[in-house]
């Protein structure tokens, strides 16, 4: 057979095995557990590489999310993700949902801890930054779904970082107080 680092390289050397070998062992050589750590390692990636999800508000999260979802479920599912998509962007137009850097739970969406200007409506951002960041959300869902249903795990990866090219509210480095206040565009090169 052939021979890591001798008949096939590796970027790190022979860590992805290392990690392989102990992300299996923990989770189980299963589909699932192979796609779940693809994910993990695009984010730490991007992280290791100085890109804040939130210099757009997250739309590489989006579209890795719904990459992994688009594959898991099947293209028979493309159009039921399509529709939650947009089902989630117009529930959150009335709804606060999450804050920067932390997710709410249904109950604390319907009973926000967060009070301010803009709290029940427009995802608890602020109008402007709402109605270009809904679109651009969208969009990295689309782009997402796109590299799930085509690419295998690792190109879908990399075709998922140009989300981050996605103009959003740049939230990054800001505190939360800054939902409620008109953000600068944010996007990053991300190759």
């Amino acid at each position: 057979g052939s021979r890591p680092a001798i008949d096939f390289g590796y970027h790190w050397g022979l860590l992805p095995i290392m990690l392989a070998q102990v992300w299996f062992a923990l989770f189980g050589a299963t589909v699932h557990a192979n796609e779940a750590i693809m994910v993990v390692c695009a984010l730490m990636v991007a992280i290791g590489e100085g890109l804040d999800g939130q210099v757009n508000d997250n739309k590489f999260g989006h579209a890795t999310n719904m990459s992994l979802l688009q594959r898991a479920l099947g293209p028979l599912a493309a159009p039921l993700l399509t529709l939650i998509g947009v089902g989630y962007e117009a529930f959150h137009t009335f709804f606060p949902g999450h804050t920067q850097d932390n997710y709410v739970d249904f109950y604390h969406t319907l009973n926000p801890t967060r009070r301010g200007p803009f709290f029940a409506l427009f995802d608890g951002q602020h109008p402007v930054n709402w109605l270009w960041d809904t679109p651009g959300d969208l969009l990295g869902n689309a782009l997402g779904q796109i590299s799930g249903l085509i690419f295998s795990p690792g190109i879908a990866a990399q075709v998922n970082r140009a989300a981050f090219l996605i103009p959003g509210p740049n939230y990054a480095g800001k505190p939360e107080s800054a939902w409620t206040k008109v953000a600068s565009p944010g996007a990053a090169w991300p190759w």
